[in-house]
């Protein structure tokens, strides 16, 4: 999955397999922080790329969250009403959109967009928008496993004492 935050001009890309997931946040001007969480291993890594370092975090393997909390769950949970078909990425789509049901959310007011692969039943994309209809946060989607070694610290990456 990659998120593009349009207004703070942030790009997040996500990656999961299982017990392991890989975040990178991308922001100007060249930043990137890459966060690499292994439940596998009862690990957390820090990568840093422009500077070859990481720092670890240690976990008890049975301590560490396999998914996101309640709360978060419960902050995020939106209903979802269908609005048609469109094509997207040359896919016949269905359209859903989703209001937030909590109003603690800074975006409650919004609304956030879904197409649905009719074919595979797989979300394709995601589009949300603040009060005033302006694109705040963008959500591609893709199937398919990732790559093995992105579960991984970079050959010649350096841990950073602390």
């Amino acid at each position: 999955m990659e998120i593009v935050y349009s207004e703070e001009n942030l790009r997040i890309q996500v990656f999961e397999d299982g017990a392991k997931t890989r975040t990178e946040l991308h922001s100007p001007p060249g930043s990137t922080v890459v966060k690499i969480r292994r439940r596998d291993k009862g690990v957390e890594w820090s990568v840093f790329p422009d500077t070859n370092t990481y720092s670890t975090e240690k976990f008890p393997q049975e301590s560490m969250p396999e998914g996101p909390d309640e709360y978060l769950e419960n902050l995020m949970r939106q209903e979802w009403i269908p609005d048609g078909e469109e094509r997207i990425d040359g896919k016949k789509c269905l359209k859903f959109i989703g209001r937030f049901l909590n109003s603690l959310l800074c975006n409650a007011d919004g609304k956030t967009v879904c197409y649905v692969d009719i074919q595979s039943g797989h979300r394709l994309r995601e589009l949300t928008y603040d009060k005033d209809e302006n694109v705040t946060m963008t959500t591609h989607y893709s199937i398919g496993l990732p790559r093995e070694d992105l579960f991984e610290l970079p050959a010649g990456c350096k841990e950073i004492q602390q």
